[in-house]
């Protein structure tokens, strides 16, 4: 709490009192009162110069109007337990394994389930263990990822966009969950909206539930869920890269470290996502398309982008440098007739998401790498090979296509606004909206007030899920076309408005939003790992 001298508070205040408290300490108490002697800088008072003897401060947790976010979570836990089966397992008991094909979604009704990456190949789609990258023997561990407690959802990420998962067993000394399964939809389940057209709900369709009004409560509660989930994982997050960043720091001074000279020039030149990290760094020959020149270059291997730069020495990066994302890998072999020290990688000419046409044949780039030690390529060959793989996941991930539904686009033309953004032209004021931003064309990073990119979003993806879900403005500053851009702004209360009344499309809308967060879920929760 700060004390301003002038009430228009324009001027900087000055710190009177604060509180520091631990909700988990307090339970399940909607009311917490602070005496006086409990405020620090207040409890100094001891004269009551200041404020009177009995002052407090008290928190109330329960608001006097049920918000409609919170009231959706609660019609959703509901419904599952109408038309969920209760399951009762026992400590370490499995829900279900890695990399399961399963077609059900758990709530958790009681106890604490953790989420472990067992694996045992040498690549695991949530990442590398701390024992692989120090004695390059894979998954020897089984790292707790996650641990859910009551009213958690496992399971999303599988259901909805048919993502690798880990595996989720019992912590507590049992666990009670309810199974909510997808509906075998042979049977077809067409229905009218209010936009004239039919739209089929067979796929989205419960065992159970198949009444779409009862779909799009389920739908809206389950985005919702999901979404607190994922804004718990972005502040874990921010906390474990800030703590990475101070040992750093102890290890180097970061100013005259040469990796920390690179990044920060490869994120300013080239805007990549400030998350990005420098994985490797060697000193190469590269040949490329099997030209006769061989030039030498600097391999410069991030987690998402791989930069091959002619400054051969130095904390400096040109600008010439040639710059491939994660989308563009192929793959990469050991050239068989070269020494073993030689690499070929082959990339894409197009990004991947350029690709959606039957007729389209990618044309794929050659570049031949060759290091200095057999030991060197073989470090590069790894984690190459791993990022090959990812490309080839995103990839697949990509031909999902949200909001396409009949109903679904013309909602879009109804309630959506266009940008069309040149290359290098800003989307200013996201901060003041709650909106859902789909990109129909183009590639649009995502600033912070720094002008950082937080995050890259290309065709047929989403920005502002989360935000949206929970009834909130956007954290995002601004937005940046990379190249030619068409966005389409969804704000949530003009679509609210319009779905009011159409149970039909609701339901198809709020699925398309759970596919939305689910593939977001699971990539933050992979990079989390890594």
């Amino acid at each position: 709490f700060y004390r301003h001298e002038r009430p228009d508070m324009k001027n900087k205040g000055k710190l009177c009192m604060f509180m520091v408290f631990n909700t988990s300490f307090y339970g399940e108490r909607s009311e917490i009162t602070f005496k006086k002697g409990k405020i620090d800088i207040m409890n100094k008072d001891k004269e009551n110069t200041i404020t009177d003897p009995d002052f407090h401060i008290r928190l109330d947790f329960k608001p006097k109007e049920e918000h409609k976010v919170m009231a959706s979570e609660e019609k959703f836990r509901e419904l599952c337990l109408k038309i969920g089966t209760r399951r009762t397992l026992s400590q370490g008991e499995l829900l279900f394994g890695e990399d399961a094909s399963h077609d059900q979604i758990y709530l958790v009704k009681e106890g604490i389930v953790e989420g472990v990456v067992r694996g045992e190949s040498e690549f695991h789609p949530l990442g590398k263990t701390v024992d692989q990258v120090l004695n390059n023997n894979p998954n020897i561990r089984c790292p707790i990822a996650c641990m859910m407690g009551p009213d958690s959802v496992i399971g999303a990420e599988a259901v909805f966009i048919n993502a690798p998962c880990m595996s989720f067993q019992v912590k507590s000394a049992f666990a009670e969950v309810i199974e909510i399964s997808k509906r075998e939809f042979a049977q077809n389940l067409s229905f009218s909206s209010s936009f004239e057209c039919k739209e089929d709900l067979a796929d989205i369709a419960l065992t159970n539930l198949t009444v779409p009004e009862d779909l799009a409560l389920f739908y809206t509660g389950l985005s919702v869920t999901l979404a607190t989930y994922l804004s718990r994982i972005r502040l874990e997050a921010m906390r474990i890269s800030n703590l990475r960043a101070f040992n750093d720091r102890q290890a180097v001074l970061a100013d005259r470290d040469e990796n920390e000279l690179l990044t920060h020039q490869a994120l300013k030149f080239f805007r990549l996502p400030m998350t990005e990290k420098l994985l490797l760094k060697m000193r190469t020959m590269c040949r490329f398309n099997h030209t006769e020149s061989r030039t030498r270059m600097r391999f410069l291997l991030f987690d998402h982008h791989l930069i091959l730069d002619p400054l051969y020495f130095g904390p400096e990066i040109s600008a010439k440098s040639h710059v491939y994302h994660i989308t563009r890998f192929h793959s990469v072999t050991p050239a068989l007739d070269k020494r073993k020290s030689t690499l070929i990688i082959k990339l894409h000419v197009t990004d991947i998401e350029s690709f959606d046409s039957a007729k389209a044949i990618p044309l794929v780039q050659n570049i031949e790498l060759t290091f200095e030690t057999e030991n060197s390529a073989f470090k590069a060959y790894i984690l190459v090979s791993a990022m090959c793989r990812k490309s080839e996941e995103i990839g697949n991930q990509k031909k999902m296509i949200y909001f396409a539904s009949p109903s679904m686009q013309i909602l879009c033309q109804q309630a959506g606004r266009e940008h069309r953004l040149k290359k290098g032209q800003k989307l200013e004021g996201l901060r003041k909206q709650c909106s859902l931003f789909v990109v129909k064309m183009g590639t649009i990073s995502l600033l912070n007030e720094g002008n950082q990119v937080i995050r890259t979003v290309t065709r047929g993806e989403c920005f502002g899920e989360l935000y949206y879900a929970l009834d909130l403005v956007t954290d995002y500053h601004s937005a940046l076309a990379d190249k030619r851009t068409l966005l389409v702004e969804l704000p949530r209360k003009v679509t609210d408005d319009i779905l009011r009344g159409d149970s039909v499309s609701r339901a198809r809308f709020y699925h398309s939003l759970c596919q939305v967060i689910a593939k977001v879920l699971h990539l933050a929760l992979r990079t989390l790992l890594e």
